[in-house]
């Protein structure tokens, strides 16, 4: 048992109480939180700009160096990662200073519900 299960039962053993059944339809609350979902949908969230990024990203001369590198296995560089060909920082967007997708990216993951 955990500490708070012990803890709660503690406290529990103060009452004097009875346990009854109630079938599910006389018992709609509990009923409702003990049945399993019988649906699953699978969502992603897609950013339909990635290719415009990755090239603006390659474009930048630090930027596209590290990747060369990278993919090289020169130096060092052990807090960026390349994933699918997209460049990270710390499992972080790495996003060239000035680019376009700037004011894209925050309003599409910051402002819309998906990104809250």
């Amino acid at each position: 048992m955990s500490e708070e299960q012990k803890r709660w039962i503690s406290k529990l053993l103060d009452f004097d109480f009875q346990i009854q059944y109630k079938a599910g339809t006389k018992n709609r609350v509990f009923d409702a939180l003990s049945r399993r979902m019988l649906y699953s949908t699978i969502s992603t969230v897609k950013f339909l700009e990635w290719e415009e990024l990755e090239v603006e990203v390659e474009r930048d001369e630090k930027l596209g160096k590290l990747i060369q590198d990278l993919l090289m296995k020169n130096g060092e560089h052990s807090w960026y990662t390349l994933k699918r060909g997209i460049l990270y920082y710390q499992d972080r967007l790495v996003i060239p200073k000035g680019s376009l997708k700037i004011d894209l990216i925050l309003k599409e993951f910051h402002d819309l519900a998906v990104g809250r």
